[in-house]
């Protein structure tokens, strides 16, 4: 029951805070439980019998009340030195309180902090995916574990490997703010190309009258290359890349009607064409979503074009270009979408070239205006995270690219369309932390695509 009076308001504004109540009662608690115990102790040893004899009978008690109020202890009386041992004990008891309390909600912020991180996916594209929340509950050695087994205040022994991607050109993974990701890589292309052709009179389909031709040409590219990539905001990351190219060809042409042939050799070095990109990420990927990724990627003419290296007097070229030797612009887009411990990702790009007017001659013919032809490509696949250090990723590339269309002496002409079509295998490994080794292999499922690239990235991280 609750006992109100005028003055109650002032009385509970006067009272000590909480804390200073709970120490008094504490201390008064436990003189009363030791003044109450040697009361007892005592009452029990006075109305106890005497070892040897029977207990008194009623009529033998009847100033029972005289004795007992005689044999009554006096109060324990306790002294200073007394309380303030008991009021250190709460005190010390109290501090034991105060750190677990802060020890609690240091965890508080650890299990919100991985719960805000399990929302958002950090996704490494196509190979070492970030592992969920329940597949590293399952796992107990997993980097979730060790987190929940280690002290509060002290690093992970085992540094967590950084997630890269297998397959560098569908780059899905952001650069965090300030960090900054070297990559040198080398490449390897080999692609080789066999055609007939037939210039004469086709009387009947097995009767020709003319000259054919079959021309072999094999062309090994090399391509040595150092990217950086930066990350700008958390949604927003930067990459430059500066190509070193080395290129040789050997042109075999038969004249199959003559018995004749001729080879041709030549070869190219030097830088290749730079080009800048810069990738946005739209959403977290929350809910079931996917995650998008816009991309913009710039290319330069850097490198030494094919209207730029030195040709004999039929116009055939004595030295191979590096570069393209036109500009182009290309959009993207990327999209990711998380399978625990798989991940799929599709990729779509228009590649738009430049045009640009030459103005010279070569091989006795006036080139004016070139427009290389546009580009469509797309890509999809699936990466799947064997374990916290190794990834596999598979995925298929495709190219439309439109004929290339030149003034030539005033007339314009176009090249053929072709289709560029290539599967590709990739590999990663992280080493460490902060270095990763990558591998993928692609090989050309059309006529058009080169006969196989292979490419070896190391990805560091400062």
């Amino acid at each position: 029951m609750l006992l109100l009076c005028p003055n109650h308001g002032e009385r509970e504004a006067s009272r000590p805070p909480a804390r200073v109540r709970f120490k008094t009662v504490m201390a008064l608690g436990a003189a009363l439980a030791i003044g109450a115990g040697a009361w007892s102790l005592s009452v029990t040893d006075a109305g106890a019998a005497e070892p040897g004899k029977a207990p008194k009978k009623a009529s033998e008690s009847a100033d029972a009340p005289a004795q007992v109020a005689q044999a009554a202890p006096q109060p324990v009386q306790l002294t200073q030195e007394d309380l303030k041992k008991l009021v250190d004990t709460v005190n010390s008891q109290n501090k034991k309180l105060d750190a677990q309390n802060k020890r609690i909600k240091e965890l508080e912020r650890i299990v919100k902090s991985k719960n805000d991180q399990a929302g958002s996916y950090n996704y490494g594209a196509y190979g070492n995916w970030a592992q969920s929340r329940q597949r590293a509950e399952r796992r107990p050695d997993s980097s979730y574990q060790r987190a929940q087994n280690q002290p509060v205040g002290q690093p992970d022994s085992k540094p967590k490997p950084r997630e890269v991607e297998a397959i560098s050109d569908f780059t899905g993974v952001l650069a965090q703010p300030g960090q900054v990701i070297f990559t040198p890589s080398l490449e390897y292309a080999q692609s080789n190309l066999n055609r007939f052709a037939f210039s004469g009179i086709e009387v009947v389909d097995t009767v020709l009258i003319g000259a054919i031709e079959a021309t072999d040409s094999d062309r090994d590219t090399i391509v040595a290359r150092a990217g950086l990539r930066f990350g700008i905001t958390n949604r927003i990351e930067g990459e430059v890349k500066v190509p070193f190219v080395h290129r040789s060809d050997r042109v075999t042409n038969l004249v199959v009607s003559t018995d004749t042939s001729t080879t041709t050799e030549a070869d190219g070095t030097g830088l290749g064409d730079i080009e800048a990109s810069v990738r946005y990420q739209f959403n977290e990927g929350k809910l079931g979503w996917p995650i998008f990724i816009g991309g913009l990627r710039v290319k330069s003419d850097t490198g030494e074009g094919p209207f730029d290296v030195k040709r004999d007097t039929a116009g055939i070229e004595t030295e191979l270009p590096t570069g393209s030797g036109f500009w182009s612009v290309e959009p993207g887009i990327t999209m990711l979408f998380g399978s625990d411990p798989a991940v799929f990702f599709a990729n779509l790009k228009y590649n738009y070239h430049m045009k640009r007017s030459i103005n010279k001659t070569v091989g006795g013919s006036f080139i004016g205006e070139v427009d290389p032809g546009d580009a469509i490509g797309m890509a999809f696949g699936i990466g799947i995270g064997l374990n916290e250090l190794t990834s596999v990723s598979f995925a298929y590339e495709h190219n439309f690219i439109d004929g290339t269309r030149s003034e030539i002496d005033g007339t314009d002409t176009q090249s053929a369309n072709l289709d560029v079509g290539s599967l590709a295998i990739g590999v990663s490994y992280s080493v460490s932390s902060s270095v990763s080794l990558a591998f993928s292999l692609q090989a050309g499922l059309t006529e058009d695509a080169p006969d196989v690239v292979m490419t070896v990235r190391v990805p560091i991280t400062f």
